[in-house]
C-alpha cells in the first residue's frame, strides 16, 4: 500500500474530512482505483489554528499502542499502519517518518503484568533494566517506534494524492454532498453535522509545545498510572500525560493533556509549565527554565475526536430509497495517526463490500449537477 501502485479505473468516490485519516482513506482509494473528491472546511494548506473541528496539525504523532490485549480490532488497525509506516521509512529516506527507540517508562508496574500484545510485533521489545529507568518510575519497556513529523507528513499525503491525478480538493461548509459513494471521516465534525449528529463524540483536549531538542533522541512516554490512563466507565479517559516525541527536523514534540469534554481552544501557561516539568522528569534536557515560554518553537491546542465506546465507528449505511454506499470513519480519538492506514483500509473494504451487495444505478462516475443532494445518514 505504501508504495503507490494505481489499480485500474473504478469509480467516484467523496471522502469528507481532511484529517489524517480523511486523506488516507482518499489516498488508499486511490490506489484501489476510485476517482476521489475530498470536501473539508480545513485542510493542511488552509486551515485555522483555532479550529476545534481540524486537530490533525496539532498532533505530536508516534506510535504508541493503545489497544487492549482483546481488543483484535483495534490492535489489527494498529499493526497494519506499523508495517505501512515502517514501509515508507524503509523505502524513502526523505519520509518525514523515521524510527526510534521508544521508551514507556510506568509509575508502578500493573499488577497483572504480561508481554503486551505488540511486542512479537515490533522491532528490539525488551523490558528495560531498573538503570535505565528515571527517578520517580518502578518500571519501564522499550522498542522500536515510528514518529512522524506531522506538517511534512500531512504535506506528503495532500502532495500524493494530487500526483496520483485521481484526486481534487474542495473547501467548503460540509452538509450535503452529490454521489452515490460517501466516507465520511469528520472526526469530532460528525457530532454536529447534519444527518450523522453523533451524539457519541466527545472531544478530549490535548495541549503540546514543540521546542528544538538536542539532536535526535528516543520517543520517550511516561504513564502516571499502571494503565497508563483513567477509565470513565465508556471507553474515554482523562489523565496527565508526558511524553517527548522526536522529529526528523530535530525538533521534539512535549506533552500533555487528556482532558474529556474540554472544548477550551487556548494555551494554558500552567498546563505547559506541568507537561514540561514532567517532561524534564523523564528527560532532563527539558529543564525549566530553558524551555520556559519563551524557548518553543510553537504551543498547539487540539481536541480529538474520541467516541464513546473508546472505537472508531467504520460501518455502511444504505440511504433511505436511493441505493447509497454510506460509509463511516471517525472517531480516532487519540489514536489517529497510528490506525490511519488500517482504518482506511477497513473503510476501503466496507465500500468495496458494499457494493457486491447493491447495484448502483448508472456507472459510477463523477456526479453531475443534476444529481440529487443527499443528507448524510444516521449511523
Amino acid at each position: 500500500m505504501a508504495g503507490g501502485v494505481l489499480q485500474a479505473p473504478r469509480g467516484h468516490c467523496v471522502v469528507l474530512g481532511a484529517g489524517v485519516v480523511g486523506l488516507t482513506t482518499a489516498l488508499v482509494l486511490v490506489r484501489q482505483g476510485w476517482l476521489v473528491t475530498v470536501i473539508a472546511q480545513a485542510f493542511p494548506f488552509a486551515y485555522d489554528k483555532h479550529d476545534p473541528l481540524y486537530a490533525s496539525p496539532k498532533a505530536g504523532a508516534h506510535w504508541c499502542s493503545f489497544a487492549d490485549k482483546d481488543d483484535l480490532r483495534l490492535q489489527r488497525l494498529e499493526l497494519d499502519t506499523f508495517k505501512i509506516l515502517m514501509a515508507m521509512v524503509d523505502s524513502d529516506p526523505d519520509s518525514p517518518v523515521m524510527c526510534a527507540p521508544s521508551l514507556l517508562y510506568y509509575k508502578r508496574k500493573p499488577a497483572d503484568w504480561s508481554e503486551p500484545w505488540f511486542a512479537r510485533h515490533v522491532p528490539d521489545y525488551h523490558e528495560l533494566d531498573k538503570s535505565e529507568i528515571p527517578p520517580g518510575y518502578e518500571f519501564g519497556i522499550s522498542h522500536t517506534t515510528v514518529c512522524m513529523s506531522v506538517p511534512q507528513y500531512l504535506a506528503r499525503l495532500v502532495d500524493m494524492l494530487r500526483s496520483s491525478g485521481r484526486a481534487q480538493f474542495v473547501q467548503k461548509h460540509i452538509g450535503m454532498t452529490r454521489t452515490a459513494v460517501v466516507v465520511n471521516c469528520l472526526g469530532l465534525g460528525a457530532r454536529d453535522v447534519g444527518g450523522v449528529r453523533d451524539a457519541r463524540m466527545v472531544p478530549v483536549r490535548g495541549q503540546i509545545a514543540v521546542v528544538m531538542g538536542d539532536g535526535i533522541g528516543p520517543s520517550k512516554t511516561g504513564f502516571t498510572y499502571a494503565a497508563g490512563v483513567v477509565d470513565d466507565g465508556n471507553g474515554l479517559t482523562t489523565a496527565e500525560a508526558t511524553y517527548v516525541i522526536p522529529r526528523k527536523d530535530g525538533s521534539c514534540v512535549l506533552g500533555g493533556t487528556f482532558i474529556v469534554g474540554d472544548e477550551d481552544m487556548d494555551m494554558r501557561d500552567e498546563t505547559f509549565m506541568g507537561f514540561v516539568a514532567r517532561c524534564a522528569s523523564i528527560d532532563e534536557q527539558y529543564q525549566l527554565p530553558m524551555y520556559g515560554r519563551g524557548g518553543v518553537i510553537s504551543h498547539s491546542v487540539g481536541l480529538r475526536p474520541a467516541r464513546e465506546g473508546g472505537r472508531p465507528c467504520v460501518c455502511m449505511r444504505r440511504c433511505g430509497g436511493r441505493t447509497v454506499v454510506l460509509a463511516h470513519n471517525y472517531g480516532h480519538g487519540s489514536y489517529g495517526f497510528q490506525t490511519s492506514w488500517g482504518s482506511a483500509i477497513e473503510a476501503m473494504r466496507v465500500v468495496e463490500g458494499a457494493l457486491l451487495q447493491v447495484d448502483l444505478a448508472g456507472p459510477r462516475t463523477a456526479p453531475s449537477a443534476a444529481s440529487t443532494p443527499l443528507s448524510l445518514c444516521k449511523t
